[in-house]
């Protein structure tokens, strides 16, 4: 849990600094991350478990402004995050109808997915059930964009954990993990 925690104020931390994000949703089934989300001025939903990644969507943007052209779907475990890493890719998003996808870097999924507009991410998802999201997005003839980068990187399993100790990017999480490890090492010492 405290692992979760650290992941998500990293990355809400990366969209505060990157000042391009104008609301920000949570939705979780998870009402501990959401009291922390509130505490840090962010909207949350609770959402019943075992929903997916599209009624999640759905829920956020069931909240967003009506005026909104941009919608972003991010998982709060993106420990490697940087504010100028969305920069980059909100960036790309405002050319024109389009979706920009982030792989994941260890699975067939997607850690980030932006479309322009919202409404386009839904329908990704929505196909993506039986094909990759990259191909979900050109069977509705939108351009789109795949960058894979370490942004994109997401805690799935425990040996991620080592990827992201390894990574020269400094985060709450890779902190987090290294004063774990040095209690470890020193419980270990004292047994």
């Amino acid at each position: 849990m405290r692992l979760t925690e650290a992941m998500l104020l990293d990355a809400l931390e990366a969209v505060a600094e990157s000042r391009l994000v104008d609301d920000l949703i949570m939705v979780s089934p998870d009402s501990t991350l959401l009291s922390l989300a509130d505490e840090n001025g962010v909207k949350g939903i609770l959402e019943q478990e075992g929903e997916g990644t599209g009624s999640a969507l759905e829920r956020g943007l069931s909240l967003a402004d009506p005026r909104t052209t941009v919608a972003m779907l991010m998982p709060c475990l993106l420990p490697l995050l940087k504010c100028e890493d969305l920069a980059f890719l909100l960036g790309r998003s405002l050319n024109g109808p389009r979706v920009v996808l982030v792989p994941s870097m260890t699975t067939q999924g997607t850690s980030l997915l932006i479309s322009n507009p919202p409404d386009i991410a839904l329908t990704v998802l929505q196909e993506a059930r039986s094909m990759p999201p990259y191909e979900a997005a050109l069977t509705k003839s939108v351009p789109v964009e795949s960058y894979r980068t370490e942004a994109g990187f997401d805690v799935r399993e425990s040996s991620d954990l080592l990827h992201v100790l390894r990574s020269p990017r400094p985060s709450r999480a890779k902190d987090l993990l290294m004063t774990m490890r040095i209690e470890e090492l020193s419980s270990r010492e004292r047994r």
